[in-house]
């Protein structure tokens, strides 16, 4: 007589043995980094080119402190998610600043641009929070958002010169991640090009602060 309840047994083990196999040949997804790069034009520098602006470290909100790539399944959702295999190389807020000292050295309106590793005195401060950086992939068509608030302090008074929140948004080709981060450049582009405007007519009013 067949001992039916060793054969089940055999059997549930056998079934096991198989699942097991098939998820350690499962292979384990490729963790991908990614970088802000946008393109920064430069300027004519200028003759009358003066005093030292330091770039200040970004303050940032929730998700936006950290290495993790954000999205929203929904426009309206009211739910945050970020992707668990695509990660930023550098905590956005630290590419942002590195990417706004860059392009304001390329404007060719200040002498010397430092940032905090510098440690030296400035007459302007360029300050400011990173809010949202954002990917919605399933929007029609898929896009991204960046709304940054900078703003600029003359360093002697410390009087605010300017504070603006700057948001840009941009459709990306698919909903990618590639074409994601080929948009989140887009809007960071953008974003420099509407501070360092607002910042120049400030700069040039103020000349007469530098050291």
């Amino acid at each position: 007589m067949i001992d039916s309840s060793r054969h089940l047994s055999g059997g549930f083990l056998c079934a096991l043995c198989v699942i097991f196999a098939a998820c350690q040949s499962a292979p384990v997804p490729r963790e991908t980094y990614y970088q802000l790069a946008p393109e920064i034009r430069q300027e004519t520098p200028d003759p009358k080119a003066c005093g030292t602006i330091l770039v200040g470290r970004l303050a940032t909100r929730g998700f936006a402190g950290g290495r993790g790539i954000v999205f929203r399944d929904r426009e309206d959702s009211l739910e945050i998610q970020r992707y668990s295999y695509h990660r930023w190389s550098e905590p956005p807020a630290s590419m942002i600043q590195d990417a706004i000292a860059r392009s304001m050295r390329a404007s060719g309106l200040i002498r010397y641009v430092i940032t905090p590793a510098e440690r030296a005195n400035a007459d302007w401060i360029v300050s400011g929070s990173l809010i949202r950086l954002e990917h919605y992939p399933n929007s029609l068509p898929a896009r991204v958002e960046l709304e940054a608030e900078l703003g600029l302090v003359a360093a002697n008074s410390h009087e605010t010169l300017l504070l603006e929140r700057y948001l840009e948004s941009e459709p990306a080709a698919s909903n990618s991640i590639d074409d994601a981060v080929r948009a989140f450049n887009k809007t960071l582009e953008r974003l420099l090009v509407r501070f360092q405007k607002d910042a120049r007519t400030i700069l040039i009013l103020n000349r007469l602060a530098c050291r």
